[in-house]
């Protein structure tokens, strides 16, 4: 890490609960994130339970609710030797549930 590493990261901010999932309008902008870079990573993240499984062009939201007792779920990621990728996603039921679950109106698709 250097200085030039820290510009290799962007902050996204957290949606707001009427508009898009940064996910999808991620996907949807094609822009890149890397400097001086044309290609367009996929980005797994977490921590967005509301919404659960998000599985968007380049971006997949992995939260599926274990902390409320739902499941677990991970991306196994395998590189080939071409360089391409490919990812399966392996879930597992919750143990036990350590948070109360939170009511929140999720938006239907078409309003997306």
């Amino acid at each position: 890490g250097g200085e030039g590493a820290t510009r290799r990261f962007e902050s996204f901010e957290k949606a707001e609960p009427t508009g898009i999932p940064w996910a999808k309008a991620y996907s949807k902008e094609g822009s890149s994130i890397l400097p001086d870079s044309a290609e367009v990573p996929h980005v797994f993240f977490g921590h967005d339970a509301r919404l659960r499984l998000q599985q968007e062009a380049r971006a997949t939201g992995l939260d599926t609710g274990c902390c409320y007792g739902e499941k677990l779920t991970a991306a196994l990621v395998r590189i080939n030797a071409d360089n391409t990728w490919e990812s399966e996603l392996i879930s597992v039921p919750a143990h036990a549930q350590h948070a109360p679950k939170r009511t929140r109106q999720v938006r239907d698709e078409e309003e997306m």
